[in-house]
């Protein structure tokens, strides 16, 4: 879970350096999906 949450990170860094608000925006949202994405394979897997 550590590494997921150090991984959003790091991808929230590169996405906030790009020049453009709403690519910006659609970056965030996308980074955000798939940190929930990956959030929930994880527990899946714990739990199966």
């Amino acid at each position: 879970m550590a590494s997921a949450t150090l991984s959003f990170l790091f991808m929230l860094n590169w996405a906030t350096q790009d020049s453009t608000p709403t690519l910006n925006f659609t970056s965030f949202l996308f980074v955000l999906t798939s940190a929930i994405a990956l959030a929930t394979l994880q527990i899946a897997h714990k739990h199966n």
